[in-house]
Order: C-alpha cells, then sequence, then structure tokens
C-alpha cells in the first residue's frame, strides 16, 4: 500500500466513525494557546481550568467533520486511535476496519434508537452523556431496579460500546 492509498484509507476510517468527534469516547478536545485567542474552535472552560472544545463537536454534520480537510484543531489531527495505528501498521486491512467501525456504530446506534423512545436525543450525542442523563432522569422518575429491568438491552448495548471502543479505539500511555 502506497502512502496515498494508506492516506485515503486513514480518513475513510476517521469520517466514518466520528465518535471521538460526537462524544463518545472524549468529552471536549484540547486546545493550543494559539487556537484558544483565535477562538478558532468555540473554546469554552471545561474541565479544573483547561480551555477547550466541548463535545459533540460543532463542526460534526451529517455524523462526519465539515473541517477534516480544512482548519482541525491540532489535537484532532495528532489524535490517532488504536484502530488507525492497527491500520497503518498493517495490522488491519481496510475493510476489517470499516467492518469494526460499523460494528461501533451499530451499537450506538442501537441505544440511541432505544432512549430515544423515551427521551429526547440531541444529535449528535456522545453515548457516555446520553446514558449517563437517560439514567439520572429514569432513576429519579421509577428507582434503580425498575430502570434495570426496563432498560437492561440498552445498558448490555453501552456496556458492549464501552468494552469495544476500551479494546479498539481508545490509546493508554502503557
Amino acid at each position: 500500500m502506497n502512502k496515498r492509498q494508506l492516506m485515503d484509507g486513514e480518513q475513510n476510517i476517521c469520517l466514518k466513525c466520528s465518535l471521538c468527534c460526537d462524544g463518545t469516547i472524549f468529552q471536549y478536545v484540547q486546545l493550543k494557546e494559539q487556537e484558544i485567542i483565535n477562538n478558532q474552535f468555540h473554546s469554552q472552560i471545561v474541565k479544573g481550568g483547561e480551555t477547550g472544545m466541548l463535545q459533540p463537536c460543532v463542526h460534526l454534520k451529517d455524523k462526519a467533520c465539515v473541517i477534516y480537510h480544512k482548519n482541525r484543531p491540532a489535537s484532532c489531527i495528532a489524535f490517532k486511535c488504536k484502530l488507525l495505528r492497527k491500520f497503518e501498521a498493517g495490522k488491519i486491512s481496510f475493510i476489517d476496519a470499516l467492518a469494526l467501525i460499523e460494528k461501533l456504530v451499530a451499537f450506538k446506534m442501537r441505544i440511541v434508537e432505544s432512549v430515544s423512545d423515551y427521551y429526547i436525543v440531541e444529535s449528535p450525542v456522545g453515548v457516555k452523556k446520553l446514558m449517563s442523563d437517560f439514567e439520572a432522569y429514569f432513576v429519579n422518575q421509577i428507582g434503580v431496579l425498575e430502570f434495570r429491568k426496563m432498560f437492561g438491552k440498552t445498558l448490555l448495548s453501552y456496556a458492549m460500546i464501552v468494552q469495544l471502543i476500551k479494546k479498539h479505539l481508545l490509546v493508554t500511555n502503557k
């Protein structure tokens, strides 16, 4: 695979996934000082006095980054998930990488569809925040046990996507 094919594959994988942009993986993106000064990316105080861009990203439209080929934050350009690193190293094929992305996105959509029958879901939305808000709302209404009975399948899908993200996307410093 030549360098151009590798870059095209990476871009296609990223643009098909967008879980790092919608808040599913990260709650915010750190911004460089110049990005904050220029306020290019709607910066806010996000955590412990840090300034960043809250997720979901305002540049995420129809499940894709509309500034991917233009002027993304430096943190977005630099980030490569485990899946991309495996693809770059030739440890996973493009087809297998896309199949994994489809599986992750399908779990997310299953959760969103299940929750949207009972709760207003803003789009795009990160799964972690969605489940946290949804659970807090319903536990207050019906209690923990009843919530778990009613939404066991949704909770299972959420547990599955969390595990898949940890295994295939999150980069650890080990």
